[in-house]
């Protein structure tokens, strides 16, 4: 385990809210991070994909398609086939979108390499950076494939469940910045610059919340977590129906940040005492000191249910690929 200090770097994030437009300026103090360096964690990639029955959100029969539970978009290939019925599969696919396309994520997409149905049509040629020099500052644009992407991450509070509130919306504290493509130092001395800024525009928290439950809900349906573990249909119920409620269930694991070299996204069940609470850690982009993140799946009768359940996963406990 090694401990460093995370490059933080100016950025302004616009917030989409129904209510309107919210503009907010990130935290600029360094934060810790440690990288993990752990034995070969579960493999995402070998995981099989699975057939259900009905969908797996509402029970519905009706017009089933295969549902991926990590988003394609995001790299993941694991399905459920006949996984979603047409009316929950359009809320997904809303939700998911917005996720994978607000701000800077769509060109950290392309630059990383991950797959797209589009290949990467959304992603803009050109992005415009604030070069901050001695006495001025300057804005000028270059093209994508040249910049340091400044991704903003939510900054989050634990998941109301934790704390006692089992009804809450999401609690954004902050944001998260980690930089991606170009290295920002070697970007500032080419351009003789002490500093930059970015905006991220549009950026929709509770989507993005959204998305990782529905990841984590996924993820347990397939390992058959829910025949032990009991709530799964409230955390369903927030994230398809009542996003007003999805602070109840996702929150951020405090710091320090954590990072896995050579894994895009990580998961991992937890159990949080002493209400015997059963969650997953979910964490995209995790060779990077992205946040990790909680969702909550529900609560474990017993301790001795909780250890027959890591027992049955053995090092499937923790997945990445």
């Amino acid at each position: 385990m090694r401990t460093g200090r995370g490059l933080t770097i100016n950025t302004k994030i616009t917030v989409k809210h129904p209510r309107g437009v919210v503009r907010a300026e990130s935290a600029s103090t360094p934060t810790d991070v440690v990288e993990r360096v752990t034995p070969e964690l579960g493999s995402l990639a070998a995981k099989q994909s699975v057939r259900a029955t009905a969908c797996i959100y509402c029970g519905s029969t009706a017009r089933l398609s295969n549902e991926h539970v990590v988003p394609y978009a995001w790299g993941g290939n694991l399905q459920i086939f006949d996984g979603s019925c047409e009316p929950c599969r359009l809320i997904t696919s809303r939700f998911e979108n917005f996720a994978l396309n607000d701000g800077a994520m769509v060109h950290v997409r392309k630059a990383r390499g991950i797959q797209s149905r589009s290949k990467h049509e959304n992603s803009r040629k050109e992005v415009a950076v604030t070069l901050v020099r001695p006495g001025s500052e300057q804005v000028e644009r270059f093209p994508t494939s040249e910049v340091p992407l400044i991704l903003g991450f939510p900054w989050l509070g634990r998941p109301g469940t934790f704390v006692g509130v089992e009804s809450k919306g999401l609690t954004l504290e902050g944001w998260v910045t980690t930089s991606y493509g170009e290295e920002v130092q070697r970007f500032l001395a080419e351009h003789g610059a002490t500093g930059m800024r970015v905006e991220e525009s549009a950026k929709r928290p509770v989507a993005f919340a959204r998305t990782l439950a529905k990841i984590a809900y996924g993820y347990a349906w397939i390992d058959g977590v829910f025949d032990t573990v009991q709530g799964g249909d409230e955390l369903v119920r927030a994230f398809i129906q009542e996003p007003d409620r999805i602070g109840a269930f996702v929150g951020m694991k405090p710091p320090p940040f954590e990072r896995y070299p050579n894994y895009q996204l990580r998961l991992e069940y937890k159990l949080w005492m002493p209400g015997l609470l059963v969650y997953m850690e979910v964490q995209p982009f995790a060779d990077t000191p992205a946040p990790t993140y909680e969702v909550l799946l529900g609560r474990c009768e017993s301790v001795r249910a909780w250890r027959r359940l890591r027992a049955r996963f053995g090092s499937g406990f923790e997945s990445a690929f």
